[in-house]
């Protein structure tokens, strides 16, 4: 949002050729800043600020061993990391500041890896497929003695 206030449509800047002068989205902020736009690269700088504050935060409430960073901003993790990792060393407490912050795997494709998976899921939600199954048989198990049951009287 803050690219696309930054720009307007028909400027020439690159953050809007790089759209086709329509919204910018964050991998038109990353595209823009490797080719060394310096509006782009502002903007990093200082998404990357608040991600390392948000980061800190996380780190005092939950104390996790490690910090994975997905979505479409994930894609210029190599332009935030620096940044990210000085926020977290300058703020957090001793305890927190070595805390790993690594890049998701799946980048900006987790969401949409999730949501198939939610369609592919036939068990109940959160609950491990082996779980899941040994519930089916159960059940399944508890309709035959059932079964067996109504038929011997």
């Amino acid at each position: 949002r803050r690219a696309t206030a930054l720009t307007a449509p028909g400027d020439g800047s690159l953050l809007r050729r790089l759209s086709a002068d329509d919204d910018v989205s964050a991998r038109h902020v990353v595209e823009a800043a490797r080719a060394g736009d310096i509006s782009a690269l502002e903007l990093i700088e200082a998404e990357a600020r608040w991600l390392g504050i948000g980061f800190t935060n996380l780190l005092h409430l939950y104390s996790p061993d490690l910090i994975v960073m997905g979505g479409g901003l994930s894609n210029g993790f190599d332009l935030l990391a620096p940044t990210i990792r000085a926020t977290v060393e300058q703020r957090a407490m001793l305890a927190y500041r070595d805390v790993p912050i690594v890049p998701a795997q799946l980048g900006d494709r987790a969401g949409l890896i999730g949501a198939a998976s939610l369609i592919l899921w036939e068990g109940e939600p959160g609950a491990p497929l082996a779980m899941a199954q040994d519930e089916d048989n159960k059940d399944n198990a508890t309709e035959r003695a059932g079964a067996r049951e109504t038929s011997h009287g």
